[in-house]
């Protein structure tokens, strides 16, 4: 069975890691074109070695990498890859592939089975189309910023892009819908904002439903009870408690020697109960595989992809 065959001229993120999860999952093959004059901004991103971001190393480093001139001949040796391409990936700014001579209409005159794929911060057909975003951006317009405000009175900036691997997901996603359903040739816009809303649909509904405004304090999984929250240890780690059904709160409250509490569980005079009692056990104590209330350590980064624990 042939390969798919993914051409990706798009940097940065959202679409860069759409190919790496295609490469990855589906066994792709993926050519990443990439112009010599506008050189991909992900590529000298901190943290780097040798002079290249380790973030672009961890997402395109089995990819074929192809540097052109695009005001040369490297829109010709993107027109010759699309011969035989199944997907194309773009992200640049809203018009310019039609200077380039590489839009839809170009290459589907090349490839006339080809799924185009255009990703962008708000799509071609609204009134921020012309646009350009970051991920900041999207988690601001979205109204996760907003919650964040809500609930420390601080913006907490997550060093997950959010937004970006959202929309990858999506995109994929829906890459892969149109290919099973065959409805090719077509051409998807992705729009980030409406990727990122989607993702936050448990949050959004309600507010639609209700036409009440909710802060993400009025969510189970907001950090504000007892049964769902990061609280200190005795070893000056960290643990997450995440006891949200009955059961599970149960034998938590009967391990730490505290089942007055097993009928106080989401009432949060009570969070500083479970703060005390939390602070008695070190960090590492929550991993017996005799605890099964969900009730885990707080990992370093180096920790979790050493794989030491789990």
């Amino acid at each position: 069975m042939k390969k798919i065959k993914v051409v990706d001229v798009s940097t940065l993120l959202p679409g860069p890691f759409t190919s790496f999860l295609l490469m990855k999952h589906l066994d792709c093959e993926v050519v990443k074109i990439e112009d010599s004059n506008q050189p991909d901004p992900l590529m000298y991103m901190r943290p780097t070695k040798d002079g290249i971001g380790l973030g672009y190393q961890s997402i395109n480093q089995k990819k074929k990498i192809l540097n052109v001139d695009f005001r040369n001949n490297g829109i010709d040796i993107i027109k010759k890859e699309i011969k035989d391409a199944d997907i194309f990936l773009e992200n640049f700014k809203i018009g310019r592939s039609y200077k380039l001579g590489i839009s839809y209409e170009d290459l589907l005159r090349i490839n006339p089975h080809l799924l185009y794929c255009s990703i962008s911060g708000f799509g071609s057909k609204t009134p921020l189309a012309g646009k350009s975003a970051h991920d900041l951006n999207i988690l601001a317009l979205s109204g996760y910023l907003d919650q964040q405000y809500a609930l420390g009175g601080v913006p907490s900036l997550p060093p997950f892009l959010l937004a970006d691997i959202c929309t990858a997901y999506h995109t994929t996603v829906s890459l892969l819908a149109t290919l099973i359903q065959n409805r090719v040739p077509k051409h998807l816009e992705i729009s980030m904002y409406d990727a990122f809303l989607e993702a936050m649909t448990v949050n959004t509904y309600a507010q639609q439903v209700t036409k009440k405004k909710y802060t993400a304090s009025d969510y189970l999984m907001s950090g504000a009870l007892p049964c769902y929250g990061v609280f200190d240890t005795k070893d000056g780690g960290k643990v997450a408690v995440a006891a949200l059904e009955k059961p599970l709160w149960v034998d938590f409250c009967s391990h730490i020697h505290r089942e007055d509490l097993v009928e106080k569980q989401f009432e949060r005079e009570i969070v500083h109960d479970i703060a005390h009692e939390m602070k008695k056990f070190d960090r590492m104590h929550w991993l017996a595989r005799d605890l099964d209330f969900c009730v885990t350590p707080v990992l370093a980064i180096q920790e979790a992809v050493a794989k030491r624990y789990v």
